[in-house]
């Protein structure tokens, strides 16, 4: 097969020499270069060749283009193929992908024991994914001897020594605040200045606000004992703080500490670059609509994109809402800038939309509502109950919970609320609506 693209270079015309021969990691090679340049037709061809020839990181690669519709026509049966191919072999990255879709119910049924042997299985072998998922767990351990956290820190510090750069800005926040390890400004410089590198944003802006301090680079003390140690988990319970309502009938209330600082910050860092002008609910039409009601930037998250991490957020808030996770809505992540809003609303929809948009109708109607607010705000930002005179203030980590129906799926008319304007600074949330019925894709 000749290569697409100028004439080669010498070490190219190896590779080609060497893909010509059959070679499975250079037909690996040449479909990933392909890939990266976004010559999908070249890229399924050398792939498809170099898995059908043995090699696992071809398959990986493969399933991924099937799995994400990477210039090819989305197939996730085939996909799940490839990677469970790709995990027998021992492909960490492919164990990993496996892990989160078993854990999600995504394109396979839901397991969470398979889960749990194949997020093991990833991080024994260096996948950088899952040693950051893995920190995340450990974070959630009891505070019984402090264990739970160092196992975490270790975690996210192999993660980002590998080279992944949200746990490079985790690592950061660990070192900023002492969190399982020694407060220590110059290691939370030399991890945000390498998140920053790698293009996390949300590193640029705490190295804005962080003192002047000299970077440090971590020590290069092995942590495998830790390691070792981490591999061995439990899933964490999801327990919550008793509920402070505001009102009984419809019932509202907000829940303090539902998210910590580092998986509020980790929702923002895989949101930022996916944002976009925020669409509303037509009331007549059912149609999703730009207005000036909301002048908000947002995005969804898919089942296919999620990891892990991720899902536990949602069964939090799913164990807040007391409803099923199936229920759910897409997760959304919400930013809101200085001056944005949302002018009050409601979130149940009315009979009218309902009836003339199918895709609404095949989950049900919008039961409850629960948000948390991913970031504190200067000032203004709070949510505004205009008919019960009530306004919640946002603060890093606090759910907010409303029932929008009663319990006979009859609309509350007194769950009018805003998003007030935000004064100063700016507000983050994540957003998760239950139908009720398990939720169906439009």
């Amino acid at each position: 097969m000749a290569a697409e693209g100028p004439e080669m270079s010498e070490p190219d015309s190896r590779l080609q020499a060497a893909a010509d021969r059959g070679d499975p990691e250079a037909l690996c090679r040449l479909g990933v270069d392909a890939l990266h340049r976004q010559q999908f037709g070249a890229a399924e061809r050398w792939l498809r060749q170099g898995a059908d020839a043995g090699s696992a990181a071809a398959r990986n690669a493969l399933a991924a283009m099937y799995l994400y519709g990477m210039g090819v026509t989305a197939d996730v049966r085939r996909a799940v193929e490839l990677y469970e191919a790709a995990s027998e072999a021992g492909h960490a990255d492919a164990c990993f992908t496996l892990a989160n879709l078993y854990f999600v119910g995504a394109a396979v049924a839901r397991d969470d024991d398979r889960a749990g042997r194949l997020l093991r299985k990833a991080a024994v072998g260096g996948s950088p994914g899952a040693l950051r998922v893995l920190g995340f767990i450990h974070a959630r351990r009891p505070n019984d001897d402090g264990g739970g956290q160092k196992l975490a820190t270790a975690c996210f510090t192999a993660a980002a020594a590998a080279g992944d750069p949200l746990a490079m800005h985790i690592a950061g926040m660990r070192c900023l605040h002492g969190n399982g390890t020694d407060a220590d400004a110059g290691r939370a410089r030399y991890w945000f200045e390498q998140a920053a590198a790698a293009g996390v944003a949300l590193s640029v802006r705490r190295l804005a606000s962080l003192s002047e301090v000299t970077a440090e680079p971590p020590s290069p003390e092995s942590q495998a004992d830790a390691l070792d140690d981490a591999a061995d988990f439990q899933w964490p319970a999801q327990v919550l703080e008793p509920l402070q309502p505001i009102s009984r009938a419809p019932r509202i209330g907000f829940v303090d500490n539902v998210l910590t600082g580092e998986e509020c910050d980790y929702l923002i860092m895989l949101a930022e670059p996916s944002l976009m002008a925020s669409l509303t609910l037509d009331p007549i039409s059912g149609k999703m609509v730009s207005s000036t009601l909301r002048t908000s930037r947002s995005m969804n998250f898919q089942p296919v994109t999620k990891d892990i991490a991720l899902h536990l957020v949602e069964r939090r808030l799913a164990t807040l809402a007391e409803m099923p996770v199936d229920h759910a809505e897409p997760l959304a992540v919400l930013h809101y800038r200085k001056g944005e809003e949302y002018k009050p609303h409601y979130d149940y929809f009315t009979p009218e939309a309902m009836a003339k948009e199918p895709r609404l109708s095949a989950s049900g109607q919008r039961l409850v509502t629960t948000f948390v607010y991913l970031t504190d705000v200067e000032r203004g930002g709070g949510t505004d109950f205009p008919r019960l005179m009530k306004t919640v203030e946002p603060r890093r980590g606090r759910a907010l919970l409303m029932h929008n129906c009663d319990p006979d799926r009859r609309p509350y008319p007194a769950t009018l609320h805003a998003g007030l304007p935000v004064v100063a600074g700016e507000k983050w949330l994540v957003t998760l609506w239950f139908r009720e019925r398990p939720f169906v894709q439009g």
